[in-house]
């Protein structure tokens, strides 16, 4: 009986191992790219400047560029900014 319980473990851990890099499969390659991309979307459609907020003379982040981009350059930008 101890052998039978013994392999009972082991293919409920290869299985478990298989479920978890499927889900992380899934995750890196599906669900990631797809919320960087409505982000991005939302970001490149907005007409507020959420990349440059003056402070005095100087800017916090980004650069002047982005702020005159177009939103198709806007969008590629995050993209890139994101890792896609």
């Amino acid at each position: 009986m101890p052998a039978n319980h013994e392999k009972q473990n082991i293919i409920c851990l290869v299985v478990g191992v298989l479920v978890l890099l499927i889900m992380g499969g899934f995750y890196w390659y599906e669900w990631r790219p797809t919320q960087i991309k409505k982000e991005c979307s939302r970001i490149s459609q907005s007409t507020a400047d959420i990349f440059d907020k003056p402070q005095g003379d100087k800017f916090v982040q980004g650069s002047i560029a982005i702020k005159y981009a177009s939103p198709d350059e806007r969008y590629k930008t995050c993209l890139r900014s994101k890792g896609l």
